[in-house]
């Protein structure tokens, strides 16, 4: 059942934790702001984006090449 919705409960738990950790933040700051909360958000947001790109793309690529790397190696 989990894997079927697997995508739902991964957006569920990243919207759950974004809200929680955006109230915390805007009810207990710890430090004063030196660039503005949107420009952040949106930097942090991209970089995320990035990086499950990059997830969904290396991982599968480097388990395809994992064993002709180990039988090159082997061979030499």
């Amino acid at each position: 059942m989990l894997e079927s919705n697997e995508v739902a409960f991964r957006l569920g738990a990243f919207i759950g934790i974004f809200i929680i950790m955006a109230v915390a933040e805007k009810l207990a700051p710890k430090r004063a702001l030196r660039h503005s909360k949107v420009k952040r958000w949106l930097n942090n947001i991209g970089l995320m984006v990035v990086n499950t790109l990059v997830v969904r793309l290396v991982f599968p690529v480097a388990a395809a090449a994992s064993p002709s790397i180990v039988k090159r190696l082997d061979g030499a």
